[in-house]
């Protein structure tokens, strides 16, 4: 048990039908969870919604699907709904792209399949690219501390819980894709 713990399950091939559904869910996910967030009146600057879907489409189907998907899902929602606000798209876009493709590509090339090291250190670099973000098109230093405590701390939460959860979720669909395969292979 320990072992699938530590190590993630490698990403499987983006190819095949329950492939391809699996993929239109975690992007499907990406705008209808904000969405829902909005609706329940959830801060999404806290909950934040848009990262689930992105953060899975890299750790099921490699880094190159995650980022790709990160990259897609700020503009889909603002085209959809309006929502990221039209300044966020392209700080968004860079950092949801971070977490789509960093995870799986530092688990894969780095730190020997361990997952966690790599949600954790995409984090920190997907939070160091909306401030760099902020700081250039957002506001000044002398705006950092306002938006560190309304924007930027409430979120850290949430994202030490998908630093656990989605390697772990990931892995699951993951066994439950090969599972398929097999299946319909044999």
């Amino acid at each position: 048990m320990t072992a699938t713990i530590i190590r993630s399950e490698k990403p499987i091939a983006f190819a095949g039908v329950p492939a391809v559904l699996v993929e239109t869910v975690f992007v499907a996910a990406t705008v209808l969870m904000p969405i829902a967030a909005h609706s329940l009146g959830w801060p999404v600057f806290v909950v934040l919604p848009m990262f689930w879907g992105v953060m899975l489409s890299g750790v099921v189907f490699g880094w190159k699907t995650g980022l790709v998907v990160g990259a897609v899902s700020p503009v889909l929602n603002f085209v959809l709904t309006g929502m990221p606000m039209a300044p966020l798209v392209p700080i968004m876009t860079v950092e949801l792209a971070v977490y789509g493709a960093l995870p799986a590509l530092l688990a894969q090339k780095a730190f020997r399949g361990n997952l966690y090291i790599g949600m954790a250190i995409s984090m920190v670099v997907g939070r160091l690219v909306v401030l760099a973000g902020f700081l250039m098109f957002l506001g000044g230093p002398e705006r950092l501390p306002g938006w560190l405590s309304m924007q930027f701390l409430p979120g850290l939460p949430m994202q030490a819980a998908q630093i656990v959860l989605v390697p772990i979720v990931g892995g699951m669909i993951i066994r439950a894709l090969r599972r398929d395969e097999g299946e319909n292979t044999a």
